[in-house]
């Protein structure tokens, strides 16, 4: 079933790492996707770093803290659940307003 027969508004795609081929910039530009996230663990290169569809999120503060529970001998799940209960809290008071 296609995206259209889903009566879809908005597609999105998610991926841990940006590892595009050199056709991709193009397929992605021409598709139905709004909007393609991926984390910065690669270096976008040169066929997608003009690509508006593609965003790249930093993964820069989440290693930077995991360092720190690993040096500090701390839980790095901790790290996890507390994370994902500030996100859940920000959705909460996001969809209250």
């Amino acid at each position: 079933m296609s995206v259209h027969q889903c009566s879809c508004s908005r597609v999105f795609a998610l991926a841990s790492h940006g590892l595009f081929s050199k056709a991709a910039s193009v397929r992605i530009e021409q598709s139905v996707l709004e909007e393609v996230v991926v984390l910065n663990t690669v270096p976008p290169n040169e066929q997608v770093k003009g690509n508006s569809k593609i965003k790249y999120i930093s993964v820069a503060t989440l290693l930077a803290d995991a360092i720190e529970c690993i040096h500090d001998r701390k839980s790095i799940s901790e790290l996890f659940k507390s994370r994902a209960a500030a996100a859940a809290a920000d959705d909460g008071a996001a969809s209250a307003e």
